[in-house]
C-alpha cells in the first residue's frame, strides 16, 4: 500500500475546489494533499484523525488543515446522515496580496489543523454562499472568509496535532505504516490487539515497531488504541441509551476499572458526568 497522496479534482483550472457532500461509510482514506482544506460539518458525526489527533467532529465543527497534514473523516454511525462543506486552495493563492499577511500567519498556526467549535451562523453561511455561487465568485469569498476566520479570538480555536509529527508521519514509510495500522485498528476496536499482532501486520519485529509508533506519534500503541476506542465510547454514550458497563465492552476494554481509568485520564471526568452534560 503505498502513501496516498490526493489529487484535488479540477485543480488545474481553479483557484479553489468547493464542494459539499455527503460522508460515506468507506475504508480508513489517511491521506494528505499540498492544498489547505477547510471542512465544515454541517450534520452528523465524523471520527477525525489529524495527524496523531483522535476526536469526533460532529454538526457545527469546522476544522481547518494545513497543507500535506495527513487526515481522514469517517461516519461513525451509518444510520445518521453526515455531510459537510470543503473548501480547497493553495496557500500561494494569497502570496500577490500582502494585505492578507494576517489570513497568512493564520494559516500557519494552522499547519498542524485546528479546530472551531459550534461555528457562528455568519461563518457557517459563507459557507453556504460559496457552495451555491459560480466560480468566478469564489475567489472574492473565500478571501472574505479567511479574513473573517483570521479575526476570530485565538483562544477559541483548538490545536490539534503537533507540527513536528505533522512532518513525521507525512514521510513516505510513515505514511504507508500508519494507514495499515489504522485500518487494523479501526476494523478491530471491539477486540484486544496484541503488540505481536500488529508488528506482524506491518513487518516489524515488536520492539522495533514500539519504538517507531512512539517517535512517530509521541504516544504508545496502547495509548494510541485506548484514544480510538474512547472516542467510539463517547459517540455511543451521546447517541445511545446502552448502559456504559456494555458501550465499555463493546468498545473493547476488557474490564470495567480499565475503562473508567482510561476514561478520566482522557477526558477528565467519569463517563457518567461526561454523558450527563452532552446528551
Amino acid at each position: 500500500m503505498q502513501p496516498t497522496l490526493e489529487i484535488i479534482d479540477g485543480a488545474a483550472n481553479a483557484s479553489i475546489n468547493a464542494k459539499r457532500e455527503p460522508l460515506v461509510s468507506k475504508r480508513p482514506y489517511w491521506h494528505y494533499h499540498p492544498e489547505i482544506e477547510l471542512t465544515f460539518m454541517a450534520q452528523g458525526q465524523a471520527r477525525m484523525q489529524v495527524g496523531n489527533h483522535i476526536a469526533t467532529c460532529t454538526a457545527g465543527d469546522l476544522v481547518v488543515l494545513g497543507a500535506d497534514l495527513p487526515h481522514d473523516f469517517n461516519p461513525v454511525d451509518v444510520s445518521i446522515a453526515c455531510d459537510f462543506f470543503v473548501l480547497q486552495f493553495r496557500q500561494e493563492l494569497l502570496a500577490p496580496f500582502p494585505e492578507m499577511a494576517g489570513v497568512s500567519a493564520f494559516l500557519e498556526r494552522a499547519g498542524g489543523g485546528l479546530l472551531l467549535e459550534d461555528t457562528p451562523t455568519r461563518i457557517v453561511s459563507r459557507f453556504e454562499a460559496i457552495d451555491a455561487s459560480g466560480p468566478s465568485r469564489r475567489l472574492t469569498m473565500l478571501l472574505d472568509l479567511l479574513i473573517e476566520l483570521s479575526e476570530v479570538e485565538t483562544r477559541t480555536w483548538q490545536p490539534l496535532s503537533p507540527i513536528a509529527i505533522v512532518r513525521q508521519v507525512a514521510e513516505g514509510r510513515n505514511h504507508q505504516r500508519l494507514h495499515e495500522v489504522i485500518e487494523l485498528v479501526l476494523d478491530n476496536i471491539d477486540r484486544r490487539i496484541s503488540l505481536e499482532e500488529i508488528s506482524s501486520a506491518v513487518h516489524m519485529a515488536p520492539p522495533s515497531f514500539s519504538r517507531w509508533f512512539r517517535r512517530t506519534m509521541q504516544m504508545t500503541f496502547t495509548d494510541y488504541v485506548n484514544r480510538i476506542r474512547i472516542e467510539e465510547c463517547c459517540r455511543q454514550l451521546r447517541s445511545s441509551d446502552k448502559p456504559i458497563t456494555v458501550i465499555a465492552k463493546d468498545c473493547g476494554f476488557e474490564s470495567f476499572s480499565s475503562f473508567s481509568r482510561q476514561f478520566r485520564r482522557l477526558k477528565g471526568c467519569t463517563s457518567r458526568e461526561w454523558r450527563k452534560r452532552n446528551v
